[in-house]
C-alpha cells in the first residue's frame, strides 16, 4: 500500500487546509517541534480509515471554539494495482466518499465497509473506534507511547494467522484439534475455567454436603433432646416452690401501704393550696387599694401637664392653617402645567405609532415575498423527491442479499486455498505422445495439481494410480462445488453475473438513498412542517400584510415640525409635570391634614382638661379617699393572719416525699407483675418442652441417622469417581496441547525467520520466542533468557518496532496491504541503537511505505531521506 497525498482541513490545530503531497514509496520523514501537528496528521490518517463517518463521539477532532466544525481528511493511495481517492468528513454534515480507479464511487457506510475489508479491521457497533477494532492498521500504525505494548498484536492475531497460513501452507485444523476440543468439552462438563466442579460433579458434591448437613442436624437434635429433659426437671422444681409461697402477694401488700401514705400527703397539699390562694386574693386587694391612691396623685399631675399642652396646641394650629393656604395655590399652578404636557405627549404618540406601522408593513412585505419563494422551491423539491423514491422502489437488491453473496465469495476463496494447500503437486517433462492423465494426453513440460484420485497411463501399457494425501480433500471438493452452485443460484436470483456487478448496483442504490436524504433535508429546510403548512403560512403572511396596510391607511397625513414632537422628550416632560403635580398635591394634602389634626388635638386636649378638673374638684372624691384608707388597713391585718396558717401547713408537709412514695408504688407493682408473668411463662415453657419430648420420641432419630449415613457413603463414592475422571481428562488435555504447540511452531516458522533477520541487526545472535497467539514472550541470548517485562522500556520499544516490521513482511507476502507509521515511537532509544533501527527501517522501506514523525530532527539526519518540516507555530486552541 502506498499513500500519495494527505489533506486536512478543520482538523484539531489545522483550521486552514494542510496538504502533504508527493509522498515517496519508501521512507517519508516529517519533523517539527512539539504541537506542530505531527501527531494530528497521524491521528487524521487513523480517523480516515478506522472511524465511521457518522459517529458523534469524535468532538476532539474539531478545532477549539469553531462553530459548526466539519473535520475533513482526504487521502490518495494505491494498493493491489488499484488507485483510491478517499474523502471523509465528521460532525457537521458527515460524509464518506471512496473513488476507485477514478471511476467507481462508493459512499457512506458502503465506502466504510469497503475500506475495512481492504485493510483488515472492523468498525464498532456504535461510538468511537477502540483498539480491539483496529486490526492490521492498529498493529502497523504505532502511536506515541505504544511501541512497547503488545495489545495491538492481540487484536490483529486473526489476520496474522491467516497470512501465515497462506505463506507457510500449514493448516490450523486436524484430528488433534478436534480431539482436543472434545477433551476440553468433556472436561468443561466437569470443571469450570477456575478448575471448580460444575454440572453433575457440582451437584454430586452439593448433594453430599446436603446429606452431611442432615446428619449434623439429626445429631444436634439428639443433643437438644437430652438437654430438654434436664431443663424440664429444673422448671418443675421451681414451679412447685412458687405455688407453695407466691412472691407477688407480699409485693402487692407493700404497694397498698405506700398508696395510703401518698393519699394523706395529697390531702395536706390540698389544704396548703387553699391557704395560698387566699393569700394571693388579699395581695391583689392590697394592690388595688394602693393603686387607687396612686391614681389620685397622678390625676393632679396630669391636670397641670394638660394645661401646658393646651397652650402649645393653640399656637401650632394657627401655624398649620397659614401653611395649608399657600400649598393650595401651588397645586393649582402645577395642575395646569401637567395638562399642557399631556396634550403634547398624545400628539407625539400618534405620530410615532404611524411610523411604527409603516415599518411593520415594509418588513411584512419582505417576509411574504420570502415565503412565496420558499413555497415554489419546496414544490420543486417534492417532485424531485418522488422521482428518486420511485427509482429506489424499482431496485430489488437488498443489503442481506449482498452480505450473503460476500460471505459465499469469501468461503469459496478460503476453500480454494485449503484445496491448493492439501492437493498433490505433479511436475512433468515428457516427450510428445504415449502418456495420458485420466484419459487426456500429456506432453512437454508443465505442472498439475491433483486434488482427487487420478490414473496415469504409460506408453508401454503400464499405469500409475495417484491418490492425493489429506483425508478431507474429497469433502473440501464437495463443499466447494456446493458453494459454487449456491453462489450461481444467488447470482441468478439477483440478476447479476458477479460480485462486482452486485457491488456496483448496491453502490448505485446507496447513492440514490443518499440523494433521497439530501433532498429530504433540503425540503425540511424550506418546509419543516410540510407543503400544506408552508402554503398556510404564506396565506397568513399575506393576510397580515393586508391588515397592516389597512391600519396604516387609517392614519391621516400630518405635517411634522422637525424636532417639535419628539416622543421621548414629550413623555419625559409629561412625566416630570405630573410627578411635580402629584408631589405638590401630596404635600398640600399633608399640610391640610396637619392643620385638621392640630385642631382635633386641641379640642381633645380641652375636653380632657375640663373632665379631669371636674373629677378632682367634686366633693365625692374627698369621701372616697378616706374610705379607701380604712379598707387598706383591714386588708393588711387579714393578710398577716393567713401567712401564719401557711407556715403551719408547710411544717406538716416536710416529713412527706411524694416522689419517693410514687417510686415505691411503681417498683412494688412492677415486681408483683413480673413475678406473676414469670410463673405463667415457666408453666408455658414446661408444656412446650413436654410436647417437644413427646414429638421427638415418635420420630425415631436413631433410625433416621442410620439411613442418612448410608446415603452419605454412596454419594462419597460418586464424587470420588468424578474427581478421578477430571484428573484423567486434564492429563490428556495437556498431552494434546503439547502436540498442538509443535504444529504451531511450524506455522510460526516464516514469522520467526523475519524476526531473526531484524534482530541480527540490533542484538546479534539473539532471537524472540512467540506464544501460540503470535505474541513475543521472551528474548533468547546465547548466555541467558529474559521475559520482555524484565527489559528496559527503551529495549521493549525497539523490539516492538522490529516486530511490527516483521509482521508487515508476512502480511505483504500474503498479499495484504501494508503501511508503517511511527509517531515518535523511539523516544527512549539511545543513539547507537537508533542507528541500528534506521538500518532496519531503510531495509523495510524497500518493501513498504514508511511514515516517520519526530520532534528530534537532528537524530534522523542520517536516515537517507529529506525531512519535511511541519512548522513550529503553536495555536492557542491546540
Amino acid at each position: 500500500m502506498r499513500l500519495h497525498s494527505i489533506r486536512l482541513s478543520e482538523f484539531r490545530r489545522f483550521r486552514e487546509p494542510l496538504v502533504l503531497d508527493d509522498l515517496q514509496a519508501g521512507i517519508n520523514l516529517f519533523v517539527g517541534p512539539n504541537e506542530a501537528g505531527k501527531s494530528t496528521v497521524a491521528a487524521a490518517v487513523r480517523a480516515a480509515f478506522l472511524e465511521r463517518y457518522k459517529t458523534s463521539k469524535v468532538a476532539d477532532f474539531a478545532p477549539y471554539g469553531l462553530a459548526a466544525p466539519r473535520p475533513t481528511v482526504e487521502l490518495e493511495f494505491e494498493t493491489g494495482g488499484r488507485r483510491y481517492s478517499l474523502r471523509k468528513s465528521f460532525l457537521t454534515r458527515p460524509r464518506c466518499e471512496l473513488i476507485v480507479d477514478g471511476g467507481r464511487r462508493l459512499e457512506g457506510e458502503q465506502a466504510d465497509d469497503a475500506l475495512a475489508a481492504l485493510l483488515g479491521y472492523v468498525f464498532p457497533g456504535k461510538g468511537q473506534s477502540r483498539p480491539e477494532h483496529a486490526g492490521v492498521p492498529g498493529l502497523l500504525w504505532i502511536q506515541q507511547g505504544e511501541s512497547a505494548t503488545r495489545t495491538p498484536i492481540e487484536h490483529a492475531r486473526m489476520h496474522l494467522r491467516e497470512a501465515l497460513q497462506r505463506v507457510s501452507g500449514e493448516l490450523a485444523s486436524g484430528d488433534g484439534d478436534r480431539l482436543l476440543v472434545r477433551v476440553e468439552a468433556d472436561l468443561a462438563e466437569l470443571l469450570d475455567a477456575r478448575g471448580k466442579p460444575r454440572a453433575a460433579y457440582r451437584e454430586a458434591e452439593a448433594e453430599l454436603a446436603r446429606v452431611q448437613a442432615d446428619i449434623d442436624a439429626l445429631q444436634a437434635a439428639h443433643r437438644v433432646l437430652n438437654e430438654a429433659i434436664d431443663q424440664l426437671a429444673g422448671l418443675r422444681l421451681a414451679h412447685a416452690e412458687d405455688e407453695r409461697d407466691p412472691p407477688w402477694v407480699g409485693f402487692e401488700r407493700q404497694a397498698a401501704q405506700a398508696r395510703e401514705r401518698e393519699q394523706q400527703a395529697v390531702q395536706q397539699r390540698h389544704e396548703l393550696d387553699v391557704l395560698l390562694r387566699e393569700r394571693r386574693q388579699y395581695d391583689e386587694q392590697l394592690a388595688l387599694l394602693h393603686d387607687g391612691a396612686m391614681r389620685v396623685q397622678a390625676d393632679i399631675d396630669e391636670l397641670a401637664r394638660l394645661r401646658r399642652e393646651l397652650r402649645r396646641l393653640e399656637e401650632a394650629a394657627d401655624a398649620h392653617a397659614a401653611s395649608a393656604a399657600g400649598e393650595a395655590q401651588a397645586v393649582a399652578q402645577a395642575a395646569e402645567r401637567a395638562r399642557l404636557a399631556r396634550e403634547r405627549h398624545e400628539a407625539a404618540r400618534q405620530l410615532a405609532e404611524r411610523r411604527d406601522v409603516q415599518g411593520m408593513v415594509e418588513r411584512q412585505q419582505s417576509e411574504a415575498q420570502r415565503l412565496r419563494h420558499a413555497h415554489r422551491e419546496a414544490q420543486r423539491l417534492a417532485a424531485e423527491l418522488a422521482r428518486v423514491r420511485e427509482q429506489l422502489h424499482r431496485e430489488t437488491l437488498s443489503e442481506p442479499d449482498l452480505t450473503q453473496l460476500r460471505e459465499l465469495e469469501r468461503e469459496c476463496e478460503a476453500l480454494a486455498l485449503r484445496r491448493e494447500a492439501t492437493a498433490t503437486r505433479l511436475r512433468y517433462e515428457l516427450p510428445d505422445g504415449g502418456v495420458r492423465l485420466d484419459g487426456t494426453a500429456v506432453a512437454g513440460r508443465g505442472e498439475r495439481w491433483l486434488d482427487r484420485p487420478m490414473v496415469i497411463e504409460l506408453a508401454n501399457g503400464g499405469r500409475l494410480d495417484v491418490l492425493p494425501g489429506g483425508q478431507d480433500l474429497a469433502q473440501l471438493a464437495e463443499r466447494a462445488n456446493a458453494l459454487q452452485a449456491q453462489r450461481a443460484q444467488l447470482f441468478a436470483a439477483l440478476g447479476v453475473d458477479s460480485l462486482a456487478r452486485a457491488e456496483a448496483r448496491w453502490a448505485t442504490r446507496q447513492a440514490h438513498a443518499g440523494e433521497l436524504g439530501n433532498l429530504q433535508r433540503e425540503l425540511d429546510i424550506h418546509a419543516p412542517q410540510g407543503l400544506a403548512a408552508l402554503e398556510q403560512t404564506c396565506f397568513e403572511a399575506q393576510a397580515l400584510l393586508e391588515r397592516l396596510q389597512a391600519r396604516l391607511a387609517q392614519f391621516a397625513p400630518s405635517a411634522e415640525a422637525p424636532g417639535a414632537l419628539d416622543l421621548n422628550a414629550c413623555a419625559t416632560e409629561r412625566e416630570l409635570a405630573e410627578t411635580a403635580w402629584r408631589q405638590l398635591q401630596e404635600r398640600g394634602e399633608a399640610r391640610r391634614m396637619q392643620a385638621q389634626q392640630a385642631l382635633t388635638h386641641l379640642a381633645q386636649a380641652r375636653e380632657r382638661e375640663r373632665a379631669l378638673a371636674e373629677r378632682l374638684e367634686s366633693a365625692a372624691a374627698t369621701g372616697q379617699q378616706a374610705q379607701r384608707a380604712m379598707r387598706l388597713a383591714e386588708a393588711k391585718a387579714q393578710r398577716d393572719a393567713i401567712e401564719q396558717r401557711i407556715e403551719l401547713a408547710k411544717a406538716r408537709l416536710e416529713g412527706h416525699d411524694s416522689q419517693l412514695n410514687r417510686q415505691d408504688i411503681d417498683r412494688l407493682e412492677r415486681s408483683a407483675r413480673i413475678a406473676r408473668e414469670a410463673f405463667q411463662a415457666r408453666h408455658e415453657r414446661m408444656l412446650l418442652l413436654q410436647g417437644r419430648l413427646d414429638e421427638a420420641g415418635a420420630q425415631g432419630l436413631g433410625e433416621r441417622l442410620a439411613e442418612v449415613g448410608a446415603e452419605a457413603e454412596r454419594l462419597q463414592r460418586r464424587v470420588d469417581g468424578l474427581a478421578l475422571r477430571a484428573r484423567a481428562l486434564r492429563m490428556l488435555r495437556e498431552a494434546l496441547r503439547e502436540r498442538r504447540e509443535a504444529a504451531t511452531s511450524r506455522l510460526q516458522a516464516p514469522l520467526a525467520e523475519r524476526l531473526a533477520h531484524y534482530l541480527r541487526l540490533l542484538f546479534g545472535e539473539a532471537s524472540l520466542q512467540l506464544d501460540e497467539n503470535l505474541l513475543p514472550t521472551q528474548i533468547v541470548r546465547p548466555d541467558h533468557t529474559l521475559g520482555l517485562d524484565a527489559l528496559s522500556h527503551g529495549t521493549q520499544e525497539q523490539l516492538g518496532v522490529l516486530a511490527r516490521i516483521a509482521y508487515a513482511d508476512i502480511l505483504r507476502e500474503a498479499g495484504r496491504p501494508t503501511l508503517l507509521i511511527l509517531d515518535d515511537a523511539l523516544v527512549h532509544t539511545d543513539a547507537q541503537r537508533l542507528g541500528w533501527i534506521k538500518r532496519a527501517l531503510f531495509d523495510a522501506a524497500t518493501r513498504h511505505q514508511v511514515l516517520v514523525f519526530s520532534c528530534h530532527a537532528a537524530a534522523w539526519r542520517d536516515l537517507g531521506v529529506a525531512a519535511r518540516e511541519l512548522g513550529d507555530d503553536r495555536p492557542t486552541d491546540a
